[in-house]
């Protein structure tokens, strides 16, 4: 195979990939309607911070990626759940949080995907081991996941639902800064709210960043 050939075929890799995200994903909001956009706007974030980290391009694609298919597993939550106006029971949080362990057995069987897996898994860890699905802690949890989880939250606290009010984004931020070191790692805590800060100042928010 010529070198053109190679290039070219990488490139069809490349599109055939994100026209299957961008399938799972839309498949997603057609039974969460409430976080439609979500799952891209988490990308977008994530992708600035891996710039911000120095991340070479192959790192940066893999975060891009799965901060893209963080929520896929909700394909198998009931939509009734995904869709209540009202605070979860204690039995429907329990089913939702199972999103992320499905999340990684669909990756998990799709060769394209396979690394992206264990990241989609454990992005609900918390760095004190309270979290799900494992009880990781601290640096046991995947790198990738831990940036996740900081942008998942952040994203989630300023987007509006109907069960409650959106925080503003300094409230977000400063809920952040309040977590760091429970739920999240704290020096990516620190990058992270450098980076979203910027977002807020430079209006980047529906600006094209990745």
């Amino acid at each position: 195979m010529s070198d053109m050939s190679s290039f070219l075929c990488q490139d069809c890799i490349v599109d055939f990939k994100q026209d299957v995200m961008n399938m799972l994903i839309h498949t997603i909001e057609l039974k969460d309607i409430y976080t439609s956009g979500h799952s891209e706007q988490v990308a977008r974030y994530c992708c600035s911070i891996g710039n911000a980290l120095n991340l070479g391009l192959k790192d940066t694609i893999l975060l891009y990626q799965s901060a893209f298919m963080h929520d896929i597993g909700k394909i198998l939550i009931d939509p009734k759940i995904l869709q209540k106006n009202d605070y979860l029971t204690k039995e429907e949080y329990e089913s939702v949080k199972k999103h992320s362990t499905f999340g990684a057995q669909m990756l998990q069987n799709i060769n394209l995907f396979q690394e992206h897996a264990q990241i989609v898994k454990h992005h609900h860890e918390r760095w004190d081991g309270t979290g799900y699905p494992d009880g990781l802690t601290n640096k046991k949890i995947p790198f990738f996941s831990r940036i996740i989880a900081i942008v998942d939250a952040f994203d989630a606290m300023t987007s509006m639902r109907n069960y409650k009010n959106k925080c503003t984004f300094d409230e977000a931020l400063n809920e952040l800064d309040r977590c760091s070191g429970t739920q999240f790692d704290p020096e990516l805590v620190s990058i992270s709210v450098k980076v979203l800060s910027a977002f807020i100042n430079n209006n980047a928010f529906n600006k094209k960043i990745c």
